[in-house]
């Protein structure tokens, strides 16, 4: 693809928090795109690399890449064409 797509909307009660110590949680499953929030996943981030990965993960030593614009989280994921889910701070 040319790399151009939209967001899309969705109802979703999933969290990703990022605590002191460079630990990450989330009530739903980090590792995909998936919406659910009843699968508790934790992992470790990085604040210089802007990654993060999660022994929770089927590739536990995969590193997904992150960038925060203000309030906004957006999250990569490996996929052949763009993948990306966004987050608003509460």
């Amino acid at each position: 693809g040319d790399g151009s797509g939209t967001f899309n909307s969705v109802d979703s009660e999933k969290i990703i928090t990022f605590k002191s110590g460079g630990i990450i949680t989330s009530n739903g499953n980090m590792c995909d795109m998936s919406l659910n929030s009843n699968n508790q996943t934790s992992g470790t981030y990085s604040s210089s690399e802007l990654t993060f990965n999660s022994a929770d993960c089927n590739n536990p030593d995969y590193n997904f890449t992150f960038e925060k614009k203000g309030n906004i989280l957006i999250i990569n994921y490996p996929c052949i064409e763009p993948c990306k889910a966004k987050y608003i701070k509460e």
